[in-house]
């Protein structure tokens, strides 16, 4: 008979608008929607200021995401600036 190891639960502590806390790590990830997508990214900093910034700078970019068909999300994103 195989034993299971339960899975891991990852849980986020919600910290400000659209701005989460990884409790085991301490790091910092963005949660934003935009066209009914939603967008997970890791700020890459256990900072909570810096965390701030680089949200804001993520908000801008998804902000002026190309949304229909030509629009593609992958690491980088596509801005209707070019």
């Amino acid at each position: 008979m195989k034993t299971t190891t339960p899975a891991r639960k990852i849980a986020f502590q919600k910290v400000g608008q659209n701005l989460y806390r990884l409790e085991s790590t301490g790091g910092y990830y963005a949660l934003l929607k935009r066209a009914d997508k939603q967008f997970r990214r890791s700020l890459k900093t256990k900072d909570r200021k810096l965390a701030e910034r680089k949200l804001s700078e993520l908000r801008e970019k998804v902000c002026g995401l190309t949304t229909g068909e030509k629009a593609r999300v992958g690491d980088e994103f596509t801005t209707s600036n070019g």
